[in-house]
């Protein structure tokens, strides 16, 4: 899950007292603004169309609907004073039946949250993904394309457009895995996955394992072939391998590139041996490709996780 998104989600009205509180400035990815009516002015409409527009053509965002924000000091908009929606209610359903308005061509995933105060009053928050389908023109009265650039929402040039006119779309990387019992092993099939629409050229996978887990010699297919050339192993209490494509090796869209096998030590895969039960895997990556940033975290796979699939591979199957 993306910070911004994060963000979205735990947003509440001790927060955004804290915005006030601490003069919190706008930045690329957040924005204050004020309603003039719960209905939704022609100017508080236009608002949305700027927000919704420059954040998707840019690297997402979100909107805090009910706070006036003004240039601080240095000269950037901060928030400075609570401005609750009177009618958060009306406010929310016109601001949901607006939003497929705001934007050509419509941007998928926009999303609106409610924080009520007191009698009836409250704020908004609204969250803008970036898109693949750029770019998107403002709408509702605006018709102009708009991106965000530091504290605000600026109009695109001539050739910003051409940039995004041309631009293919872009490749959503995450770490896949997935846990198998294979006769009287364990294992975890590690790969990239790509959620995204555009392809993922030049794929690279960063892992490293603690002990008793470790990187299986014969590759993903058993004949030691992995998935994506290997360029560097490392040995000790803890293991690394760096897998690494070149011109022809892709992953793409909606799509999955198994790289590499994890199992256990030597007589603690049997799927038998579920007590004591087998050791969480933890795992440390860092995945990058052509055009992405580079990504980089951990992944546990919790005991009861590999308890669950050695269960099951051990249930009887029943015939068709």
């Amino acid at each position: 899950m993306s910070a911004i998104r994060s963000l979205f989600d735990s947003i509440d009205l001790a927060m955004i007292e804290d915005f006030v509180e601490q003069k919190q400035q706008e930045n690329l990815h957040l924005d204050f603004k004020t309603l003039r009516r719960s209905a939704f002015a022609p100017d508080d409409r236009k608002n949305l169309a700027k927000a919704v527009s420059g954040f998707a053509n840019s690297d997402g965002g979100l909107v805090v609907w009910g706070i006036d924000a003004r240039p601080d000091e240095e000269g950037i908009d901060a928030a400075l004073e609570p401005k609750p929606i009177e009618n958060v209610r009306l406010a929310y359903s016109r601001l949901e039946s607006l939003t497929g308005e705001s934007a050509n061509p419509i941007v998928d995933g926009v999303e609106h949250r409610m924080i009520d105060q007191h009698d009836g009053a409250g704020f908004l928050v609204t969250y803008v993904p970036g898109s693949d389908s750029l770019p998107h023109m403002a709408k509702l009265g605006e018709d102009r394309y708009y991106k965000r650039s530091g504290d605000s929402f600026r109009r695109m040039e001539h050739f910003d457009l051409e940039d995004m006119f041309g631009r293919r779309p872009r490749p959503v990387l995450s770490l896949y895995t997935d846990v198998r019992v294979e006769g009287e092993r364990l294992a975890v099939v590690v790969g990239i996955r790509n959620a995204g629409r555009g392809v993922a050229r030049f794929p690279s996978l960063r892992l490293g394992v603690t002990k008793p887990w470790h990187f299986s010699e014969y590759g993903l297919d058993g004949n030691y072939n992995p998935g994506l050339p290997m360029r560097m192993r490392s040995g000790g209490g803890a293991e690394f391998v760096h897998f690494a494509g070149g011109g022809d090796h892709v992953v793409h869209a909606d799509d999955v590139l198994e790289v590499t096998r994890i199992g256990l030590g030597v007589g603690r895969g049997s799927p038998s041996r579920i007590d004591p039960p087998p050791p969480p895997v933890d795992i440390n990556y860092r995945i990058m490709a052509e055009g992405v940033r580079p990504i980089e975290d951990q992944y546990i796979i919790p005991s009861d996780r590999l308890v669950e699939a050695i269960r099951s591979a051990a249930k009887p199957v029943s015939p068709p």
